[in-house]
């Protein structure tokens, strides 16, 4: 795991060399970058853009709240560290982690700095699902499958695929002559298929809704689909609605 890029932003010496030595001692923090005031502190966070900036309000020129009001870039943790405890509350509403008034024991700052840690693992677990859910969305439909056969890979041109049946952790892939089986579970496959040219009508059968023939009722409430090929399929029941509305009948 990579460290958490830290800067620390104080007017005191003392308090400085203080918060390098706690975070020094912490194997999961890395100091990038100092300053000794808030105009400082801006250009300091504003260039190195670090994971978390520990503050303190009360410095020169520039003190730590109006240097947050100030900046451009905001996508880092905060803990204000200060001697003054009536700043608490204001601090709270700038979405500072935690608040550590000075004198502050280690305990009370590593409490923090675990804070801090939770909310970047947070952070790093749902930017990671919307980019799985950015990728799926994006990535391509296939125009092939690639099927082994008898010691032979088939290509299979997924226009030409008129229907397919679940078949176990199998499916059966019909075009207009041939039936293959596929090492694939249905699901796995719908998904990579272009969904304005094939619908599921039951839970084991998909069609190309180019290659149908017909629909036909069949029995008080059911539709069978017949293909180009021959093969006819029933419609579930509780896909009845949508199938039908995709074939625009009424």
């Amino acid at each position: 795991m990579s460290k958490i890029t830290t800067v620390i932003i104080d007017d005191e010496p003392q308090a400085r060399k203080g918060l390098e030595v706690l975070v020094k001692a912490d194997p999961s923090l890395e100091i990038i970058g100092w300053a000794k005031n808030g105009l400082e502190g801006m250009t300091l966070i504003e260039a190195c853009r670090p994971q978390l900036v520990l503050l303190d309000v009360q410095m020169p020129l520039v003190d730590g709240f109006e240097l947050l009001e100030r900046l451009t870039y905001s996508d880092f943790q905060l803990i204000f560290i200060t001697a003054h405890d009536k700043y608490a509350l204001k601090a709270f509403k700038v979405k500072a982690i935690d608040y550590l008034l000075k004198p502050f024991d280690d305990d009370d700052f590593y409490r923090a700095v675990n804070r801090v840690k939770k909310q970047i693992d947070m952070q790093s677990f749902f930017e990671s699902r919307e980019e799985e859910s950015r990728l799926l969305q994006d990535k391509p439909y296939i125009d092939r499958l690639v099927i082994y056969q008898k010691d032979t890979h088939v290509v299979v041109k997924v226009q030409d695929i008129q229907s397919i049946e679940a078949y176990d952790t199998y499916v059966k892939v019909h075009t207009n002559e041939k039936r293959y089986i596929h090492r694939i579970k249905m699901e796995e496959l719908e998904k990579t298929l272009p969904e304005e040219q094939f619908i599921r009508i039951h839970r084991s059968t998909i069609v190309n809704m180019s290659s149908i023939a017909l629909i036909r009722p069949c029995g008080r409430n059911d539709y069978l689909l017949g293909m180009d090929n021959g093969k006819e399929y029933r419609i579930s029941r509780s896909r009845k609605a949508s199938v039908k509305k995709r074939l625009g009948i009424h």
